[in-house]
C-alpha cells in the first residue's frame, strides 16, 4: 500500500511539472512588422472667408453700411449656386474709438463695425468664380481652406496600404528565417501615438490641375497626402 501511494504521488508531480512545459510549447511563435502607407486625394470641398468692415461716426450708421454690404455679398454668392445653408456668420464686431483732439480739431468718437461669413462649396471647378463674385460685391476674401466630404477616406486608404506593406515585410522576414506567416495575433493602427514613435504629418500637397480662365481667379486644389503607420504581430511556423 505504501508503494502504491508513493507511485501515485510521483505520477501527480510529474503531471504538474509537465503542465507548464506543455502550455509553453502551445504558445505560437510571433513576428512583428511595421508598415507605412500613403494615399493621395484631391479635396472635394472648400471654405472661403468673407469680411466687411467700415468706420462711421455713429454705431447705427456703421452697422447699417456693413449690413447692406453683407446682404449684397450673400446675394452674389447665392447667384453662383451656393446653397443658403452653406453660408454662415462667423463673427460680428462693433467697437468704438476715441480720437483725441489735434491741430485744433476737436476730439470725437468713431465706430468700427465688421462682419464675417464662411462659405462652404463643393463646386471646386467653380471656386474661382465664387471668389470673384464675392470680391466684386465688396468682400475681403481669405482662403480657401480645403477639406473632404468624407474626412476618413484618405486615412482608410492609407491604412490599407500600410497593412499591405506590413504583410510584405513580414512575409519577406519570415522567409529569411525559414518560417511562414500563419495568422495575425494583434494589430495596432496607431503605434506612434503617445510613445514617442514615428510621427507623420497627416497631410501634404502636390500639384494638380485646376480649371478657370484668365478672366477669373484660378484656384488649384492640388492633392492632399495621407500617411498611416501600423504595427502587426503575425503568428509564424516553420516553412513546409
Amino acid at each position: 500500500m505504501r508503494t502504491l501511494m508513493v507511485g501515485t504521488m510521483v505520477l501527480v508531480m510529474a503531471a504538474l511539472g509537465a503542465a507548464p512545459a506543455a502550455a509553453q510549447q502551445a504558445d505560437p511563435q510571433t513576428l512583428a512588422a511595421a508598415g507605412v502607407g500613403r494615399a493621395f486625394l484631391v479635396p472635394d470641398q472648400a471654405e472661403i472667408f468673407l469680411g466687411v468692415d467700415r468706420v462711421r461716426p455713429t454705431s447705427r450708421r456703421a452697422r447699417a453700411v456693413v449690413n447692406r454690404r453683407i446682404a449684397a455679398i450673400r446675394r452674389a454668392v447665392l447667384r453662383t449656386g451656393v446653397e443658403p445653408r452653406s453660408i454662415r456668420t462667423s463673427g460680428i464686431s462693433i467697437t468704438r474709438d476715441r480720437v483725441r483732439p489735434r491741430r485744433g480739431r476737436p476730439g470725437r468718437i468713431r465706430y468700427f463695425a465688421s462682419a464675417q461669413l464662411v462659405v462652404l462649396t463643393r463646386d471646386i471647378p467653380g471656386l474661382g468664380r465664387l471668389i470673384d463674385a464675392a470680391a466684386d460685391a465688396g468682400a475681403d476674401v481669405f482662403g480657401p481652406e480645403w477639406g473632404f466630404s468624407n474626412p476618413s477616406q484618405g486615412d482608410m486608404l492609407a491604412t490599407r496600404e500600410a497593412l499591405a506593406d506590413a504583410r510584405r515585410r513580414a512575409d519577406d522576414a519570415a522567409a529569411q528565417l525559414g518560417l511562414r506567416v500563419t495568422g495575425i495575433q494583434a494589430v495596432d493602427l496607431a503605434p506612434g501615438l503617445g510613445d514617442g514613435g514615428v510621427d507623420f504629418e497627416d497631410s501634404g500637397e502636390r500639384a494638380a490641375g485646376g480649371g478657370g480662365s484668365e478672366k477669373e481667379t484660378r484656384v488649384l486644389p492640388g492633392e492632399e497626402e495621407f500617411v498611416a503607420v501600423v504595427k502587426v504581430v503575425y503568428t509564424v511556423a516553420p516553412a513546409a
